[in-house]
């Protein structure tokens, strides 16, 4: 059997066995307490768990392919932006998931729109908010079942359509019979061979250069170790809006928002916050890294084939096992994202749309082979064209649902029209954005959709409102202290290495030594969120 096919085999057995075994504890009854353990695994994940679940689902193929060609056409300038940028949204875990885990421990909580309908008192915003959600989430199961089915095909060698129907019938399977559970405990083995395969991809281009990397770029292309980045570059604007963008969609994923919810309690949230910025850290170092050896070892790809850089060279520098291990951890990012995504959009469905008494386990597993089911369909035909373009809008319509929540959480006053209009509005700047038709220079459009919806959410709080949530607000609101925000701040301000722009690099280890200092900063965030003390909630 060829390497390639073995190492697949073996891998999907691994993740049906691990997520088979994770079925069994998992409650088989009819009742509300089954399918809230079926859906959130009885809110009892630990940190560990938590903490690999969150990691997990939240990694695609973008890590492993897209950095990679992020790395290859801009250089080391895209790190900061992806490492510390995602590693800094750890800091919603505690602003926004401690708040949202509390809640939901006293009001029983499934869905995101649970706390919209519950805060604001509107079913029919919470039902308008949900079918957004889906909307921008829908997409990305047709284009994991497309990536991961070509992933396999070319791996090998087996057709098209049966690779993609391997895929998802083996992640649709022990997703539909173990729920929660499983889809974690599979989680934390896709994690690890997600960082075997950077780790090996690293290690061989670091072998292939052997040690000269970094003289061939400063000879060809310095760009791609100046703070500023080849091409178009990363600049401080840049990279500040991709901050804010990820900050506020990242949460906003419902697979993620309800894995606030699945916490066992506040410190296991809080631990998996301060593991977060280092796996970040760490994980997109490799990738990125890949990518800028690559740019000196393989010059001249174009754009569009960048991404596929790293398997190029295992092609010709004769490392099959490095390259296959390297397309497998694209495969087990794909997965944990496609599971994730099947499990939240079912139990979606079923408590935000269907009639009460068709609320169960069952249903949602139905729902979830269904949709796995339409999943696979979609991908034998994908249409290309519109797929680029919602999953190309997903990521600023994410952000855009996030400001009703926040008011939500930390606003006095719960007005449902506001937050509709909020919501209304957003959506449309996003559209307008997307298509062109609407520019705003330098400032970011996250921060112009941001700043635009507060306005209407304050302009309509002021006008009316009911002054306090149907929760009890006491002990939901976790405590910052001044001096924590402002070392907050100043440990971003660390990971923007913003005085390096323009400036010649300085290597250290054939590494530019801002890298060194971005990485730092992901140290230093995870340290800062540690010192950081969740008070109990009264």
């Amino acid at each position: 059997m060829p390497l390639p096919l073995l190492l697949v085999a073996l891998y999907l057995l691994a993740v049906g066995l691990v997520g088979s075994a994770a079925a069994r504890g998992t409650c088989r009854g009819t009742d509300p307490g089954a399918r809230r353990d079926y859906v959130l695994g009885g809110a009892r994940s630990g940190p560990l768990l938590l903490f690999a679940t969150l990691a997990a689902t939240n990694f695609s193929a973008f890590t492993v392919f897209g950095l990679s060609g992020a790395g290859y056409r801009i250089g080391w300038a895209y790190y900061p932006a992806i490492g510390f940028g995602t590693g800094l949204m750890a800091a919603a875990f505690l602003f926004l998931g401690i708040p949202l885990r509390r809640l939901s421990a006293r009001r029983g909580y499934l869905t995101p729109a649970d706390f919209l309908r519950d805060r604001y008192g509107s079913p029919a915003l919470a039902k308008a908010f949900s079918l957004c959600l889906a909307a921008v989430t829908v997409p990305y199961l047709a284009a994991q079942a497309v990536a991961g089915g070509r992933m396999i095909s070319i791996l090998t060698g087996i057709p098209y359509p049966a690779a993609s129907l391997l895929l998802v019938a083996v992640t649709a399977l022990y997703t539909c019979r173990g729920g929660f559970r499983a889809v974690a405990a599979t989680d934390a083995l896709q994690l690890a061979v997600l960082a075997a395969g950077a780790a090996a991809a690293f290690a061989a281009v670091l072998g292939m250069a052997d040690g000269s990397a970094a003289a061939r770029l400063l000879a060809s292309s310095p760009a791609h170790l100046s703070r500023d980045g080849a091409g178009a570059g990363v600049g401080l604007d840049r990279l500040l809006g991709l901050w804010l963008l990820w900050f506020l969609a990242d949460p906003l994923f419902p697979q993620m928002f309800q894995r606030f919810y699945a916490a066992r309690d506040d410190e296991s949230l809080h631990r998996a916050a301060i593991l977060y910025p280092l796996i970040c850290g760490i994980l997109f170092f490799l990738t990125v890294g890949v990518g800028v050896a690559g740019a000196a070892l393989l010059p001249g790809l174009p754009p569009a084939e960048s991404e596929q850089v790293f398997p190029r060279l295992a092609a010709i520098r004769a490392e099959p096992l490095a390259g296959a291990l390297f397309a497998l951890a694209a495969v087990s990012a794909l997965m944990s994202t496609l599971d994730s995504q099947l499990l939240s959009l079912s139990s979606m469905i079923v408590q935000d749309f269907a009639p009460s008494g068709a609320r169960s386990r069952r249903t949602d597993a139905a729902l979830v082979a269904a949709l796995a089911l339409l999943a696979w369909i979609a991908s034998l035909s994908p249409p290309d064209l519109i797929l680029d373009a919602l999953t190309g809008i997903a990521f600023p319509a994410y952000a855009v649902l996030a400001p009703p929540v926040w008011a939500g959480v930390y606003g006095r006053r719960a007005n449902a029209r506001g937050a509709a209009a909020a919501l209304a509005l957003g959506l449309a700047l996003v559209v307008l954005e997307s298509a062109g038709r609407l520019t705003f220079g330098p400032v970011p459009p996250a921060a112009v959709n941001l700043a635009a919806q507060a306005l209407v959410l304050a302009a309509f709080g002021r006008a009316d409102g009911r002054r306090e949530p149907p929760a009890p607000r006491t002990g939901i609101l976790p405590r910052f202290r001044p001096g924590w925000l402002a070392a907050l701040a100043a440990t971003a301000a660390l990971g923007t290495v913003a005085w390096e722009y323009g400036v010649p690099p300085v290597l250290v280890g054939g590494v530019p030594r801002w890298v060194w200092l971005s990485a730092a900063s992901c140290g230093l965030l995870a340290l800062l969120i540690a010192c950081w003390k969740p008070e109990p909630p009264a």
